[in-house]
């Protein structure tokens, strides 16, 4: 019997085997939310000849990519609430608190629940939210710019791309739009961003745009340098360019499809 313990957080989750009495399979070690990364996960586990049972504690969504990929894998996965994990860690001596050493703990509840423990067996329309989710998750990796951090910070401030109809609102409520200031005598002021966007997710396509115009080639990178030759500030264009990734993050989304570069 192995027990699998996952510690997941927003962009990584750290993992660690463990047999019975203490004995370590696998020590700890982090893995990125990668289709990748996630896929080499599943075939370890799945490298074993005995009864393996993975177990992650519920952590405010980001866990769901990770249960989804499990679940969809047909693999024994438990999801334990953070109020039961928080009492358990608490009568274990040792009080520090890292990833790894989380992830050692959560493979030790398995092992002393493991005949308790029952597999996560979510409502049908929960486990086809899931499967959405994963699929989301990887379409939206297609897209050059887009990595793990990116997909998964997306479907969870967008609530899955439920919660705007299309990339202009979802780029107004970012401050990825500059919006028209006509107050007063400021009848013809210069278009700005809104101040109160959401300014974690802007940072993120910020940087997305930037590593696009640092990389050798591809479709964005072209279009920077010629609207630079062109004269447009370059700040601009690095707007446009983050406008642009979201607009193909919701094309993704809408038609179910990894993206086509138009470009060899």
């Amino acid at each position: 019997m192995i027990s699998v313990g996952i510690d997941v957080s927003k962009d990584k989750s750290t993992v660690c085997m463990l047999r019975p009495y203490g004995e370590v399979v696998e020590a700890p070690y982090n893995i990125d939310h990668t289709e990748q990364a996630l896929n080499t996960l599943i075939e370890r586990i799945k490298s074993f000849d005995e009864d393996v049972k993975v177990v992650l504690e519920a952590t405010g969504g980001y866990h769901q990519v990770v249960v989804a990929k499990l679940l969809t894998s047909n693999i024994f996965t438990v999801v334990v609430n953070p109020y039961i994990m928080k009492k358990y860690c608490a009568a274990t001596l040792r009080k520090a608190k890292t990833d790894k050493i989380d992830s050692i703990r959560i493979a030790n509840y398995g092992i002393d629940h493991w005949f308790s423990m029952t597999a996560y067996c979510p409502p049908d329309e929960i486990y086809a939210e899931l499967k959405l989710l994963g699929r989301q998750y990887e379409l939206l990796q297609s897209i050059d710019g887009v990595g793990p951090v990116v997909a998964l910070n997306m479907i969870v401030v967008t609530e899955g791309f439920t919660r705007f109809e299309n990339a202009r609102q979802f780029n107004c409520f970012a401050g990825l739009a500059p919006f028209q200031y006509t107050s007063g005598s400021s009848q013809h002021s210069r278009a700005r961003v809104s101040h109160r966007a959401d300014k974690c997710i802007k940072t993120l396509l910020h940087l997305s745009a930037v590593s696009l115009i640092s990389k050798a080639g591809g479709e964005l990178k072209e279009y920077y340098l010629r609207k630079v030759e062109e004269g447009k500030n370059k700040m601009t264009v690095i707007n446009a360019l983050r406008a642009k990734i979201v607009a193909r993050m919701f094309a993704v989304i809408k038609k179910n499809d990894f993206y086509k570069p138009i470009l060899s």
